[in-house]
């Protein structure tokens, strides 16, 4: 690995730091521009309280309030409170039941502490795809990451995938995947695909003049594979139709199978 400790750290967090305003503000956009032209979903499994995110006509992906109880250890014991927590789930209409997916990603507020949860949820039928981010930071420069891209069957919540976003340089095992998902596309077979955002293969991390490198990663029926790599690749280019896989390399698309 080039760049370890404090620097690696550091990265990781100014990218995080500079990304979720960028993503926050990105879903208030979208959410703004298709509540206008989306028809309501076929699926309404959903719980009427539910803030809607995603919906195919048999699932939908949601977000609810839930009161959670967490314990406090203490000097006289455990003290246990009730915790309002924002959670994703999803359900299937004709299923009772629904699935918790996570937390919407966050970062700790006023620190460097780290940051964890979902993101990127993807929908297509009753399969759901999504990035689990997971970072946290130590004393002098430590700390870890993990990276996973996730696909699970809603109705009955089974996980069919849980696989690193990249593999890196020299693997440690205190950094799982090379960075953020900066896009997730699924089939409803299972078979899912993504560009990762490689933060050690980027030169000049972190600066104004940072260099970004993209990976093109799939798992389908063929197994995990790396497509494409490369400071060339449009991390805003992946898309899926059928059986195709489609992404932009060099300003020439680009495509392959997805089985």
């Amino acid at each position: 690995m080039r760049s370890r400790g404090g620097t690696f750290w550091s990265r990781i967090m100014h990218r995080l730091a500079l990304s979720v305003p960028l993503i926050a503000a990105m879903l208030v956009m979208a959410t703004s521009a298709s509540a206008a032209t989306v028809r309501p979903p076929a699926a309404s499994c959903a719980p009427p309280r539910a803030h809607i995110l995603l919906a195919s006509r048999q699932a939908v992906v949601y977000t609810v309030t839930e009161r959670v109880v967490e314990t406090l250890e203490g000097p006289h014991g455990p003290t246990h409170f009730v915790n309002p927590t924002l959670v994703v789930r999803g359900c299937v209409d004709g299923h009772r039941r629904s699935h918790a997916i996570g937390e919407p990603v966050e970062c700790s507020a006023g620190s460097t502490s780290g940051c964890g949860g979902i993101d990127r949820e993807t929908l297509d039928d009753t399969m759901v795809a999504y990035e689990e981010i997971s970072v946290s930071s130590e004393g002098n420069g430590g700390g870890s990451s993990s990276y996973l891209v996730i696909v699970r069957d809603l109705r009955t919540g089974r996980v069919l995938h849980r696989t690193p976003t990249g593999t890196p340089l020299q693997p440690r095992s205190d950094y799982v995947g090379v960075g953020n998902a900066v896009a997730i596309v699924v089939k409803s077979d299972g078979s899912v695909a993504w560009i990762a955002d490689d933060y050690e293969r980027s030169s000049g991390a972190g600066t104004p003049s940072e260099t970004r490198y993209f990976d093109v990663e799939a798992v389908d029926s063929s197994g995990s594979r790396l497509l494409a790599s490369g400071t060339n690749v449009d991390p805003s280019s992946l898309a899926l139709a059928g059986n195709t896989l489609y992404w932009t390399q060099g300003g020439k698309p680009a495509s392959t199978a997805l089985r």
